[in-house]
Protein backbone atom coordinates (compact mmCIF):
# COMPACT_ATOMS: atom_id res chain seq x y z
CA UNK A 1 0.00 0.00 0.00
CA UNK A 2 1.54 3.53 -0.95
CA UNK A 3 2.86 5.45 2.46
CA UNK A 4 1.56 9.22 2.03
CA UNK A 5 3.19 11.73 4.71
CA UNK A 6 0.77 14.63 5.58
CA UNK A 7 2.57 17.20 7.47
CA UNK A 8 0.35 19.97 9.36
CA UNK A 9 -2.34 16.72 9.27
CA UNK A 10 -3.79 18.37 12.70
CA UNK A 11 -4.95 21.19 11.19
CA UNK A 12 -8.12 22.17 9.65
CA UNK A 13 -7.05 21.38 5.81
CA UNK A 14 -4.49 18.70 6.96
CA UNK A 15 -7.11 16.78 8.88
CA UNK A 16 -9.80 16.17 6.79
CA UNK A 17 -6.99 15.41 3.89
CA UNK A 18 -5.74 12.68 6.05
CA UNK A 19 -9.56 11.61 6.91
CA UNK A 20 -10.80 11.39 3.04
CA UNK A 21 -7.46 9.50 2.57
CA UNK A 22 -7.06 7.20 5.57
CA UNK A 23 -9.33 4.29 3.70
CA UNK A 24 -7.11 3.43 0.88
CA UNK A 25 -3.74 4.57 1.75
CA UNK A 26 -1.29 4.11 4.82
CA UNK A 27 -1.40 7.61 6.17
CA UNK A 28 1.28 9.20 8.11
CA UNK A 29 0.00 12.16 10.17
CA UNK A 30 3.06 14.58 11.32
CA UNK A 31 2.10 16.86 13.89
CA UNK A 32 3.91 19.66 16.16
CA UNK A 33 4.70 18.40 19.72
CA UNK A 34 2.49 21.49 20.18
CA UNK A 35 -0.31 20.94 18.44
CA UNK A 36 -3.68 19.11 19.54
CA UNK A 37 -4.92 16.45 17.92
CA UNK A 38 -8.75 16.84 18.49
CA UNK A 39 -9.71 16.80 14.53
CA UNK A 40 -7.96 13.47 14.45
CA UNK A 41 -9.65 11.80 16.80
CA UNK A 42 -12.49 9.94 14.61
CA UNK A 43 -9.82 8.24 12.55
CA UNK A 44 -7.23 7.75 14.87
CA UNK A 45 -6.96 4.09 14.80
CA UNK A 46 -6.50 3.82 11.42
CA UNK A 47 -3.35 5.98 10.83
CA UNK A 48 -0.18 6.40 12.18
CA UNK A 49 0.52 9.98 14.00
CA UNK A 50 4.07 10.92 14.53
CA UNK A 51 5.09 14.64 16.68
CA UNK A 52 8.56 16.19 15.30
CA UNK A 53 9.43 19.84 15.12
CA UNK A 54 9.59 21.91 11.72
CA UNK A 55 13.31 20.85 11.87
CA UNK A 56 12.73 17.22 12.11
CA UNK A 57 9.58 17.01 9.47
CA UNK A 58 11.89 16.50 6.38
CA UNK A 59 13.64 13.70 8.19
CA UNK A 60 10.71 11.62 8.66
CA UNK A 61 10.25 11.06 4.98
CA UNK A 62 12.79 8.14 4.56
CA UNK A 63 11.80 6.99 8.06
CA UNK A 64 8.13 6.41 7.08
CA UNK A 65 9.14 5.06 3.33
CA UNK A 66 6.79 7.83 1.88
CA UNK A 67 6.50 8.35 -1.82
CA UNK A 68 3.78 11.07 -1.79
CA UNK A 69 3.88 14.19 0.92
CA UNK A 70 1.17 16.56 1.43
CA UNK A 71 2.41 19.20 2.51
CA UNK A 72 -0.37 21.03 4.61
CA UNK A 73 1.22 23.13 7.39
CA UNK A 74 0.64 26.70 7.26
CA UNK A 75 1.52 29.91 9.59
CA UNK A 76 -0.06 33.24 8.72
CA UNK A 77 2.09 35.22 10.58
CA UNK A 78 -0.68 36.70 13.22
CA UNK A 79 1.41 34.69 16.02
CA UNK A 80 4.69 33.91 14.55
CA UNK A 81 7.06 35.75 13.93
CA UNK A 82 8.39 36.69 10.16
CA UNK A 83 11.05 33.69 10.56
CA UNK A 84 8.58 31.43 12.05
CA UNK A 85 5.94 32.14 9.10
CA UNK A 86 9.20 32.11 6.72
CA UNK A 87 10.46 28.70 7.93
CA UNK A 88 7.04 26.63 7.69
CA UNK A 89 5.31 28.93 4.46
CA UNK A 90 8.46 28.65 2.24
CA UNK A 91 11.82 26.32 3.78
CA UNK A 92 9.39 23.90 5.12
CA UNK A 93 7.81 22.64 1.69
CA UNK A 94 11.21 23.19 -0.38
CA UNK A 95 12.66 20.78 2.44
CA UNK A 96 9.65 18.22 1.97
CA UNK A 97 10.00 18.41 -1.79
CA UNK A 98 14.23 17.80 -1.55
CA UNK A 99 13.48 15.21 0.65
CA UNK A 100 11.99 13.29 -2.10
CA UNK A 101 14.85 13.55 -4.49
CA UNK A 102 15.83 9.83 -6.02
CA UNK A 103 12.23 8.26 -5.00
CA UNK A 104 11.03 6.88 -7.33
CA UNK A 105 7.52 7.99 -8.63
CA UNK A 106 7.76 10.79 -5.45
CA UNK A 107 4.84 13.16 -5.33
CA UNK A 108 4.92 16.36 -3.69
CA UNK A 109 1.37 18.11 -3.15
CA UNK A 110 1.64 21.84 -2.03
CA UNK A 111 -0.95 23.89 -0.40
CA UNK A 112 -1.13 27.40 -1.61
CA UNK A 113 -3.71 29.81 -0.74
CA UNK A 114 -5.58 32.57 -3.23
CA UNK A 115 -4.41 34.95 -1.28
CA UNK A 116 -0.96 34.31 -3.10
CA UNK A 117 -1.99 35.61 -6.41
CA UNK A 118 -2.44 38.68 -5.33
CA UNK A 119 0.94 40.84 -6.34
CA UNK A 120 -0.79 44.23 -4.79
CA UNK A 121 1.24 45.43 -1.73
CA UNK A 122 -2.08 45.06 0.63
CA UNK A 123 -1.04 44.94 4.31
CA UNK A 124 -3.58 42.51 5.05
CA UNK A 125 -1.41 38.77 5.96
CA UNK A 126 1.07 40.27 4.10
CA UNK A 127 3.69 38.17 5.43
CA UNK A 128 1.33 34.91 4.75
CA UNK A 129 1.01 36.08 1.69
CA UNK A 130 4.34 36.95 0.25
CA UNK A 131 5.89 33.93 2.36
CA UNK A 132 3.20 31.87 -0.04
CA UNK A 133 4.41 33.60 -3.19
CA UNK A 134 7.74 32.97 -2.52
CA UNK A 135 7.16 28.78 -1.61
CA UNK A 136 5.37 28.96 -5.19
CA UNK A 137 8.30 30.29 -7.01
CA UNK A 138 10.77 28.26 -5.92
CA UNK A 139 9.22 25.01 -5.96
CA UNK A 140 8.31 25.69 -9.78
CA UNK A 141 12.10 25.78 -10.45
CA UNK A 142 12.50 21.83 -9.14
CA UNK A 143 10.50 20.90 -12.16
CA UNK A 144 13.15 18.72 -13.56
CA UNK A 145 13.97 17.13 -10.03
CA UNK A 146 11.18 15.95 -8.33
CA UNK A 147 7.25 15.86 -9.47
CA UNK A 148 5.52 18.75 -7.69
CA UNK A 149 1.97 19.69 -7.68
CA UNK A 150 0.51 22.76 -6.14
CA UNK A 151 -3.29 23.17 -4.90
CA UNK A 152 -4.22 26.55 -5.03
CA UNK A 153 -6.99 26.87 -2.60
CA UNK A 154 -9.82 28.92 -2.52
CA UNK A 155 -11.72 30.08 0.31
CA UNK A 156 -12.08 27.55 2.45
CA UNK A 157 -14.77 26.38 4.70
CA UNK A 158 -16.29 23.82 6.74
CA UNK A 159 -16.85 21.49 10.04
CA UNK A 160 -13.56 22.62 12.59
CA UNK A 161 -12.09 25.66 11.45
CA UNK A 162 -10.87 27.96 13.37
CA UNK A 163 -13.63 30.26 14.92
CA UNK A 164 -11.51 33.57 14.20
CA UNK A 165 -11.83 32.43 10.05
CA UNK A 166 -14.47 34.97 8.56
CA UNK A 167 -16.96 32.56 7.73
CA UNK A 168 -17.14 30.75 11.00
CA UNK A 169 -16.81 34.28 13.04
CA UNK A 170 -19.60 35.61 10.88
CA UNK A 171 -22.06 32.40 10.96
CA UNK A 172 -21.53 32.44 14.73
CA UNK A 173 -22.42 35.71 15.19
CA UNK A 174 -25.74 35.69 13.22
CA UNK A 175 -26.63 32.37 14.64
CA UNK A 176 -26.45 33.63 18.31
CA UNK A 177 -28.21 36.77 16.94
CA UNK A 178 -25.88 39.25 17.89
CA UNK A 179 -26.44 42.78 16.36
CA UNK A 180 -25.98 45.42 14.79
CA UNK A 181 -22.59 43.44 13.49
CA UNK A 182 -20.95 45.80 10.96
CA UNK A 183 -19.46 44.78 7.60
CA UNK A 184 -17.84 46.10 5.18
CA UNK A 185 -19.51 46.32 1.65
CA UNK A 186 -19.23 42.95 1.06
CA UNK A 187 -19.06 43.60 -2.56
CA UNK A 188 -15.86 41.09 -3.08
CA UNK A 189 -16.25 38.07 -5.13
CA UNK A 190 -15.27 34.50 -3.36
CA UNK A 191 -15.10 31.31 -4.41
CA UNK A 192 -16.54 29.39 -1.28
CA UNK A 193 -15.69 25.64 -1.10
CA UNK A 194 -16.25 23.26 1.62
CA UNK A 195 -12.93 21.94 3.15
CA UNK A 196 -14.52 17.98 1.80
CA UNK A 197 -14.61 18.83 -1.80
CA UNK A 198 -11.19 20.61 -0.82
CA UNK A 199 -10.05 17.17 0.59
CA UNK A 200 -11.32 14.72 -2.02
CA UNK A 201 -9.34 16.92 -4.41
CA UNK A 202 -6.57 16.33 -2.82
CA UNK A 203 -7.44 12.72 -3.05
CA UNK A 204 -7.71 12.94 -6.88
CA UNK A 205 -4.28 14.00 -7.43
CA UNK A 206 -2.94 11.13 -5.44
CA UNK A 207 -4.89 8.40 -7.00
CA UNK A 208 -4.33 9.68 -10.63
CA UNK A 209 -0.49 10.55 -9.66
CA UNK A 210 0.75 8.91 -12.36
CA UNK A 211 -1.66 10.57 -14.89
CA UNK A 212 -0.27 14.01 -13.70
CA UNK A 213 2.74 15.43 -16.00
CA UNK A 214 6.10 15.49 -14.52
CA UNK A 215 7.64 18.51 -13.10
CA UNK A 216 5.68 21.44 -11.71
CA UNK A 217 1.60 21.68 -12.32
CA UNK A 218 -0.87 23.82 -10.28
CA UNK A 219 -4.38 23.29 -9.73
CA UNK A 220 -6.83 26.17 -8.83
CA UNK A 221 -9.40 24.52 -6.12
CA UNK A 222 -12.54 25.66 -5.94
CA UNK A 223 -16.11 25.54 -7.21
CA UNK A 224 -15.44 28.30 -10.05
CA UNK A 225 -18.26 29.96 -8.98
CA UNK A 226 -18.04 33.23 -7.73
CA UNK A 227 -20.12 34.81 -4.37
CA UNK A 228 -20.15 38.01 -3.31
CA UNK A 229 -19.05 38.44 0.19
CA UNK A 230 -22.99 40.40 1.12
CA UNK A 231 -24.55 37.42 -1.07
CA UNK A 232 -23.15 34.82 1.36
CA UNK A 233 -23.93 36.89 5.04
CA UNK A 234 -27.30 37.02 3.71
CA UNK A 235 -27.58 33.71 2.96
CA UNK A 236 -26.26 32.69 6.20
CA UNK A 237 -28.90 35.00 8.08
CA UNK A 238 -31.84 33.49 5.44
CA UNK A 239 -30.84 30.17 6.50
CA UNK A 240 -30.48 30.60 9.87
CA UNK A 241 -33.64 32.76 10.23
CA UNK A 242 -31.50 34.77 12.52
CA UNK A 243 -32.80 38.37 13.09
CA UNK A 244 -29.23 39.92 13.59
CA UNK A 245 -29.40 43.16 11.75
CA UNK A 246 -26.55 43.37 9.38
CA UNK A 247 -24.70 46.96 8.72
CA UNK A 248 -22.82 47.04 5.34
CA UNK A 249 -20.75 49.63 4.73
CA UNK A 250 -19.58 50.65 8.16
CA UNK A 251 -16.49 49.04 8.10
CA UNK A 252 -14.19 49.91 5.06
CA UNK A 253 -12.80 47.80 2.42
CA UNK A 254 -9.37 46.91 2.67
CA UNK A 255 -7.04 48.68 0.46
CA UNK A 256 -5.26 47.06 -2.61
CA UNK A 257 -7.79 43.98 -1.76
CA UNK A 258 -8.52 41.21 -4.73
CA UNK A 259 -12.15 42.62 -5.70
CA UNK A 260 -12.27 38.97 -7.32
CA UNK A 261 -11.53 35.44 -6.96
CA UNK A 262 -12.48 32.23 -8.56
CA UNK A 263 -10.71 28.72 -9.55
CA UNK A 264 -10.79 27.36 -12.94
CA UNK A 265 -11.72 23.88 -11.96
CA UNK A 266 -11.45 22.66 -15.39
CA UNK A 267 -7.98 20.70 -15.06
CA UNK A 268 -9.04 19.25 -11.62
CA UNK A 269 -12.23 18.09 -13.51
CA UNK A 270 -10.40 16.64 -16.16
CA UNK A 271 -8.85 13.99 -13.74
CA UNK A 272 -12.32 13.38 -12.09
CA UNK A 273 -12.94 15.13 -9.83
CA UNK A 274 -16.22 17.79 -9.03
CA UNK A 275 -17.13 19.39 -6.23
CA UNK A 276 -19.99 18.29 -4.07
CA UNK A 277 -20.99 19.90 -1.43
CA UNK A 278 -22.98 23.47 -2.70
CA UNK A 279 -22.50 26.69 -0.62
CA UNK A 280 -25.89 26.49 0.37
CA UNK A 281 -25.40 23.11 2.03
CA UNK A 282 -22.13 23.44 3.70
CA UNK A 283 -24.07 27.03 5.58
CA UNK A 284 -26.83 24.69 6.18
CA UNK A 285 -24.83 22.08 7.90
CA UNK A 286 -22.58 24.46 9.59
CA UNK A 287 -25.56 26.65 11.31
CA UNK A 288 -27.07 23.12 12.26
CA UNK A 289 -24.21 22.65 14.02
CA UNK A 290 -24.27 25.83 15.70
CA UNK A 291 -27.96 25.70 16.57
CA UNK A 292 -26.64 22.18 18.63
CA UNK A 293 -23.58 23.93 20.03
CA UNK A 294 -26.00 26.34 21.77
CA UNK A 295 -28.98 23.70 22.39
CA UNK A 296 -26.69 22.09 24.94
CA UNK A 297 -25.26 25.41 26.64
CA UNK A 298 -28.77 26.08 26.70
CA UNK A 299 -29.71 22.13 28.51
CA UNK A 300 -26.81 22.79 30.95
CA UNK A 301 -27.66 25.97 31.97
CA UNK A 302 -30.79 24.67 32.63
CA UNK A 303 -29.32 21.72 34.57
CA UNK A 304 -26.95 23.94 36.47
CA UNK A 305 -30.13 26.18 38.00
CA UNK A 306 -32.36 22.87 38.52
CA UNK A 307 -29.43 21.77 40.92
CA UNK A 308 -28.93 25.15 43.00
CA UNK A 309 -32.99 25.36 43.26
CA UNK A 310 -32.99 22.16 44.86
CA UNK A 311 -29.67 22.74 46.31
CA UNK A 312 -31.68 26.13 48.20
CA UNK A 313 -34.76 24.08 48.74
CA UNK A 314 -33.03 21.10 50.45
CA UNK A 315 -30.78 23.97 52.70
CA UNK A 316 -33.71 26.05 53.40
CA UNK A 317 -35.53 22.66 54.51
CA UNK A 318 -32.47 21.81 56.82
CA UNK A 319 -32.86 24.83 58.35
CA UNK A 320 -36.68 25.20 59.51
CA UNK A 321 -36.03 21.73 61.21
Amino acid sequence: MRAILVVGASGFLGSHIVEELAPHYRVVACCRPSSSNSRLCRISHSIEVVRCSIEEIPNFVSRVHADVVINAAVAYGREESIAETLDTNAVLPLRLAESLLGTPDALFIHADSFFSKNAQSCEYLRVYRETKRAAVALLSKMETHVKVVNMRLEHLYGTSDSPTKFVSSILKQIVSGASPIALTSGTQLRDFIHVRDAARAFRAVVDRGSSVSQGFVSFDVGTGLATSIRELVEEIKLLSGSESDLNFEQLPDRLDEMPCSVADVEPLVRLGWAPQVSLREGLRELIEQEKSFYAQIDEVRKLIETTELELASAEKQENDL
